[in-house]
């Protein structure tokens, strides 16, 4: 019998490092698959482009009849080429061909090019083309990557398939959601998650649906946002769609009832940014003011009083020259131009950053936050991100939420030490997640159902590595990686996964 567990032991040693040469091999196949088709698609491109310009004189076609003073605003927000990784950087004054792409049943490129953003200026002079190749080829490779390999990867609760897996168990580690590609946002909620494609579609899973399912009547989206029970999408023309849960008013239709399809929010001006909370909804208009609308039971709507409910968009009159904003269960937070934060809302545990627990029903400055650049706002606990890569934390800290080893509450902010060159950040009910210059992920904060996202369901009262869920994780932890957006729901996080 020893004999026998002596030999089997002997073969599970041999075939674990085979295993490991086979993947290599097989990664790095795919990697020169994947690097050719990426040459191909480059060249095609540029093809495309030559041969337009032969044939149209170089002169401005817009996509669909669009205007052309709207044309900036389009380009920027949504007409991301489909085989371009970004944007190219903005050609040098004097000259600037643009183009942008489409794919309508498998015809490549529709491209549209023009000197300047100004109409008196739009026509070009066919001499930038060759001009606009030397600047494109002398970029980064890097640029030059199809979102076909933007996945998204899950973790944490399961419990109605919010992870995009069908047995509803949990995991304690980041796993692939199979047939999700060319992903450019992701916005988890409650027991739902949303995903936004480079074509402007937004998919949806959960609330036991664990395969993504296309949202009917959407198009054009350029951004997301999830709340309790309650959906945000916002179009390139600056309109806000929603849908879902409407028991607090939180689709802004001067209504309480329930929709399954997305409808337009009316009376609002064009907006650029959108956020949910809980139970209620913001919007940031196109010159830096608040539209706020839902839940009102703790001032965080922000106009001022604490009921009732706002049932269609009232507008914060308190702010000026918001850049950013963000939405709790029970507050709100908004960046302004000059890195400031203004916070407001119910602030039993401190979530406001004022320095007391008494809720604000307008909002009020945190004062002791200077030159941030992004936030976040979990149930009961906030974040910012500094100038400097520094990440700043307050509020409800029982289990971790915080990240200072503490799991103390905090009414001010406080700097989480040792942990720096955080590019953006993301807080679900009681867990956080901060993503790195160099692509990976740290969690920290409630782990109950995995949604740290380390292996383990112990609390995390500091900055713990995400890692992958696969095969053999008890012998080797490898870290999630190449990822370039994040988000976390109430228990469970997901990330947008850039390929190799």
């Amino acid at each position: 019998m020893k004999k026998i567990v002596k030999i089997l032991l002997i073969i599970i040693f041999l075939a674990i490092p085979f295993g490991f040469f086979l993947r290599f091999n097989s990664e790095k196949a795919h990697e020169r698959v994947f690097d050719q088709q990426r040459i191909k698609d480059l060249e095609n491109f540029k093809k495309g482009a030559e041969n337009y310009f032969k044939d149209n004189g170089c002169y401005p076609v817009l996509d669909e009849g669009g205007c052309l003073e709207d044309y900036k605003e389009t380009f920027r927000q949504r007409l991301v080429p489909q085989y371009l990784d970004s944007i190219p950087a903005e050609p040098e004054p004097g000259f600037s061909c643009y183009f942008y792409q489409t794919q309508n049943q498998g015809e490549l490129y529709k491209l549209s090019a023009r000197l300047s953003f100004e109409k008196e200026k739009a026509k070009t002079d066919g001499g930038n083309l060759d001009r606009y190749f030397e600047i494109f080829n002398q970029k980064e490779e890097k640029q030059v990557v199809t979102y076909l390999d933007h996945q998204v990867m899950s973790w944490g609760n399961n419990e109605a398939n919010q992870l995009g897996i069908e047995n509803g168990k949990y995991k304690k580690g980041a796993q692939l959601i199979e047939g999700l590609t060319n992903v450019v946002a992701i916005a988890a909620g409650s027991s739902v998650s949303l995903a936004l494609t480079s074509q402007g579609d937004v998919y949806t899973w959960g609330n036991k649906e664990f395969k993504p399912v296309k949202v009917k009547n959407l198009k054009n989206i350029k951004a997301i946002a999830a709340g309790a029970n309650h959906f945000l999408a916002l179009n390139s023309e600056g309109k806000v769609f929603d849908w879902g849960k409407n028991d607090f008013g939180q689709l802004g239709d001067s209504t309480k009832t329930e929709r399954d399809e997305p409808q337009e929010v009316k009376n609002l001006p064009q907006i650029k940014a959108i956020a949910a909370g809980a139970n209620h909804s913001l919007a940031l208009t196109s010159d830096g003011f608040i539209y706020a609308w839902g839940d009102n039971s703790q001032g965080q709507i922000g106009d001022g009083v604490s009921s009732p409910d706002r049932i269609a968009p009232v507008r914060v009159e308190d702010l000026r020259e918001v850049e950013k904003i963000t939405a709790g269960l029970g507050h709100s937070l908004a960046l302004t131009s000059d890195g400031q934060v203004y916070a407001w809302g119910y602030n039993y545990f401190g979530e406001l950053g004022l320095g007391n627990n008494q809720d604000q029903n307008r909002p009020q400055e945190v004062k002791s936050l200077k030159g941030i650049k992004e936030i976040a706002a979990g149930d009961y606990h906030s974040l910012a991100l500094g100038e400097n890569g520094m990440v700043y934390a307050w509020g409800y800290n029982k289990y971790g939420e915080l990240g200072d080893s503490s799991g103390e509450d905090k009414n001010r902010p406080v700097i989480i030490k040792d942990f720096f060159s955080i590019e953006k950040l993301a807080a679900g009910s009681h867990h956080s997640l901060a993503l790195t210059s160099s692509r990976e992920v740290y969690s920290w904060g409630y782990n109950f159902f995995g949604q740290i996202g380390d292996l383990t369901t112990h609390d995390r009262f500091s900055p713990v590595k995400v890692l992958k869920n696969k095969f053999l994780n008890f012998l080797i932890k490898e870290p999630l990686d190449n990822i370039v957006a994040i988000s976390a729901g109430d228990d469970f996080s997901l990330a947008i996964r850039k390929g190799e």
